[in-house]
C-alpha cells in the first residue's frame, strides 16, 4: 500500500490547529471553502471541489489537541479503503503536524499528483492558522 506522507510545524497551539481540522469553517479556510457535514465523531463531511468531485469522508478519532483520523466513504474509488490522520504534537509554542493519507494501492497512477496536492493543502493550513487566511479550493 502507498501512503502519502507530510511533517509540518504551525506557529500556533495545537488546540488551535485542531480547531482548523475539527470545525466545518476551518476545514473551509484551508482545504474546499465547499465543505458540509458534521464533524462529531462517527459523522460525515462532504468535501466538494467544484465539478471534479466530492468526498466524503466519516471522522473515525478524535483526540482533541492531539489527533484527527477520517476514513474515506466515497467520491473516488482509488480512494477506497484510505485513511488520513493527522497527529499534533505541541513543542514551545508551535505544533508540529504529521500527516498520514494511506490505503492507496500500489500503482496508482494519480499518486504524485495527490502528493504534490495534498502539499500545497498543508501548507494553505499552516497559512490559515498562522494569519487567519488559506487558499482553500475555491469554485
Amino acid at each position: 500500500m502507498l501512503s502519502v506522507i507530510h511533517t509540518l510545524h504551525i506557529a500556533k497551539s495545537s488546540d488551535e490547529v485542531y480547531q482548523a481540522l475539527t470545525t466545518i469553517d476551518g476545514l473551509s479556510g484551508w482545504w474546499t471553502t465547499d465543505t458540509i457535514g458534521s464533524t462529531a465523531l462517527a459523522d460525515s463531511i462532504y468535501f466538494t471541489f467544484g465539478s471534479y468531485a466530492t468526498f466524503e469522508f466519516q471522522v473515525a478519532l478524535l483526540d482533541p489537541g492531539k489527533l484527527v483520523s477520517w476514513k474515506f466513504i466515497g467520491g473516488n474509488p482509488d480512494w477506497d479503503n484510505t485513511h488520513v490522520t493527522l497527529i499534533l504534537t505541541e513543542n514551545e509554542g508551535k505544533t508540529m503536524v504529521e500527516f498520514v493519507h494511506d490505503g492507496f494501492k500500489e500503482g496508482y497512477a494519480n499518486f504524485g499528483n495527490i502528493n504534490f496536492a495534498w502539499a500545497g493543502y498543508l501548507t494553505s493550513l499552516r497559512d490559515y492558522c498562522e494569519t487567519g487566511k488559506g487558499q482553500p479550493f475555491s469554485k
